[in-house]
Parts: C-alpha cells; structure tokens; sequence
C-alpha cells in the first residue's frame, strides 16, 4: 500500500498539508492504494483549509476506460456534491491505539487487497460495482 499524497496530481513533490490548525499544521488525511492503481489516478488536489473543518479536503478521480455520461444513472453532478454539512465527525484521541490496529490488521489488509484484485480484473463499470458489492465498503444496505 501506499500513500498518494505528494505522489501524484496536484499535490505532486508537494505533500500540502491536510490539517490546520492555531496549534499548527500537518499530513493527517491521507488516500491510500497500491502502487498499480496509481496509473488510474486522474486528479488529485488537497484543497485550501476551509470554514467547516480544520481539515482539507482531498479531492481525486479515478478514470478507467469507460466514460459516464449525463444520462447514466450512475452519473455524478460533481459540482452539487459539496452543498451543505449536517454535521461535524471529531477525532476521540483515546480511539487512536484502537483505529491504526484495526486498520492494519490482517482481515482488512486482506479485504482492500481481494478489493484490489477484483477491480484490477474488472472489464466494465458492472464488474467494478459487483466488486464493490463484494466487498466490506458495502453493509446489506448498499445500492451500487
């Protein structure tokens, strides 16, 4: 796994901070893929720190070969995707032990790469949804 911050995009030999704070600032959010996925990486931009968070946002594509396009009905409006906040996640630090070993742990490393595997071998955007129904992105009420 790697991280593609600084790697690739905009954020290209930069690394721009993800976090920032009064108390100071840092790389805390991160996008992370294996090293074969990164040909697919199309955009990548670590935003300017904004009003709702004192986190930024990370903003990336992922193109394959098939385009989709406004009458699809997987079809996204990425300019309406930002337009309101319900409400604000905050990091419990007492959490953090718990979040990197469950992260790291063997059944997750060994789902993002059954993951990984599956969409490498994906033909269309059906193949890409079935792995993403697959997978443990998805509880029993995704609709891909």
């Amino acid at each position: 796994m790697r991280i593609l911050n600084g790697r690739v995009g905009d954020d290209k030999n930069i690394g721009k901070y993800t976090y920032v704070a009064s108390t100071g600032s840092s790389v805390v959010d991160y996008v992370i893929s294996t090293p074969n996925m990164f040909n697919f990486v199309s955009h990548f931009v670590v935003h300017e720190p904004n009003i709702l968070s004192d986190h930024c946002i990370i903003d990336f594509y992922l193109t394959f070969e098939k385009r989709i396009v406004a009458d699809d009905p997987l079809y996204v409006d990425c300019n309406n995707l930002h337009t309101s906040v319900d409400c604000k996640y905050v990091w419990v630090n007492t959490k953090v032990h718990n979040f990197h070993c469950k992260l790291n742990s063997l059944h997750v490393l060994n789902l993002l790469q059954d993951l990984n595997n599956c969409i490498e071998n994906a033909i269309n955007d059906n193949d890409i949804n079935d792995c993403v129904k697959k997978s443990f992105i998805c509880n029993r009420q995704c609709n891909v």
